[in-house]
């Protein structure tokens, strides 16, 4: 089916299994090469170019049922649909490589980079840290094409605007509002075909972005579900919330321009890190400690607010603050061990 239709289509000599091999070899560019990430790149591509729902395992038997009749029926407009779908391979996976990549970072650039700038670049690791990197993949990377297009192609600001608003997007509608992360995926989909297939300019990528979630997490809502009273802190002991961490570290970046810490603080990579990086400021330890139980009162009190988003906050020294009072917490800039007031303290400390 491949060389009988797509022969001529494809040019001088490019075959399909040309064109998949050049995927592959972009793919393992980017450090991106395994048979998993493959087959996510070919589904997603699928995906986006026939604007159709398809999981990775029937991928193969809807490109046979679309394309099969060809075989016995020839057709002008969709034997160019499956020359255009292949010629679409490369530059795909050249794209899905970078965004799949666990160096992406070293990928990044300045306005002239043709793949992505460094303040997009900054919106992608946004994403990545918030856990919701998939769900809007598909409309990431029909943008990136986009911006890589020289002719009426999307300009580095509108790119940074769309990766902006897909961050917004994730995160209110399924990081805080709570919402199945396949809610909105038919939408997703068909906004990303029509970026990539039907060359829809950057307003109208923005435009489904501000209204999607206006809809589904308006900003009363959002500050409703965030100062609900329910606890935050993700802990075994308590039904937390798995995007607190993530929240305190992007209000710490929102205040790193006025606080007194000069450095900008780093993400923990890992739970166990992002644990000890989360201060309690009543602390956990109420029930045995006397200054808080002499100023806070009965441990009914102090169960209710313990785990509450108001009392936590990003520390670089969690260790030195431990159990002590408010007072010693708040401390002096001239004291050696750390406190809210030290020099190396985190903005929102």
């Amino acid at each position: 089916l491949l060389h009988r239709k797509c022969s001529l289509k494809l040019g001088r000599g490019l075959s399909p299994e040309k064109i998949w091999y050049k995927a592959l070899t972009s793919l393992e560019a980017y450090n991106s090469h395994s048979r998993l990430v493959e087959t996510k790149f070919i589904t997603e591509l699928f995906k986006i170019f026939h604007n159709k729902e398809v999981t990775s395992a029937n991928v193969h038997k809807d490109f046979v049922e679309i394309y099969k009749p060809l075989l016995t029926s020839p057709d002008p407009v969709q034997q160019k649909t499956l020359s255009d779908f292949i010629a679409s391979w490369r530059k795909y996976a050249d794209i899905f490589g970078f965004y799949e990549s666990p160096d992406r970072s070293n990928h990044y650039g300045g306005e002239g980079n043709k793949m992505c700038p460094q303040k997009a670049g900054g919106g992608l690791d946004k994403i990545n840290y918030s856990g919701y990197s998939t769900i809007t993949r598909s409309i990431i990377c029909a943008s990136i094409e986009r911006f890589k297009t020289r002719k009426n192609g999307y300009t580095a600001a509108e790119l940074h605007t769309i990766i902006d608003l897909c961050e917004k997007f994730t995160f209110r509608v399924y990081g805080i509002i709570g919402k199945r992360t396949n809610t909105y995926q038919k939408q997703i989909l068909e906004a990303a075909h029509n970026i990539f297939i039907k060359k829809k300019k950057a307003s109208y990528v923005i435009k489904q972005l501000v209204d999607w979630t206006n809809a589904l997490a308006p900003m009363k809502l959002v500050l409703q579900t965030l100062g609900n009273r329910d606890p935050k802190y993700p802990n075994a002991d308590v039904t937390g919330w798995n995007s607190c961490y993530y929240f305190l570290y992007e209000y710490e970046l929102g205040n790193s321009s006025t606080g007194s810490s000069g450095a900008v603080f780093q993400w923990g990579e890992n739970s166990s890190e992002q644990k000890d990086q989360m201060e309690h400021i009543l602390v956990q330890s109420y029930k045995t400690n006397s200054w808080w139980k002499t100023h806070w009162g009965n441990d009914e009190k102090c169960e209710k607010y313990v785990h509450r988003l108001g009392n936590l906050v990003l520390t670089s020294n969690n260790q030195t603050l431990g159990d002590k009072s408010f007072i010693d917490k708040l401390g002096q800039t001239t004291q050696p061990d750390h406190c809210y007031s030290h020099r190396n303290a985190t903005n929102t400390e």
